[in-house]
């Protein structure tokens, strides 16, 4: 029995991206590189997401912003309020 040994057709060093065809030394097959991977689709709809994403945070922000300036208002107007009571009672005791 003669033992057969298996070939295994190896390409050459591929350096720098090269995806020629190539013809193995040992036994002459040609072989050709296979097709890049297709590249993704775009989504029509992620831009939308994107875009409410965009606004809904920026509503969000808005709206945070309105509560903390009523919130300041509010204490402002109760200050001035108290301040104003504050000061007719020290007019009214000097006068």
């Amino acid at each position: 029995m003669s033992k057969v040994a298996t070939h295994r057709c190896v390409p050459p060093g591929v350096h720098g991206g090269d995806v020629r065809p190539w013809r193995c030394s040992g036994c002459g097959q040609l072989w050709e590189p296979l097709p890049p991977p297709p590249r993704p689709e775009r989504d029509p709809e992620a831009s939308n997401r994107r875009s409410g994403l965009a606004a809904g945070t920026s509503m969000g922000a808005l709206c945070l912003a309105a509560i903390a300036l009523s919130k300041l208002l509010t204490v402002a107007l109760c200050a001035a309020a108290v301040l104003g009571l504050f000061w007719s009672y020290r007019w009214e005791r000097r006068g």
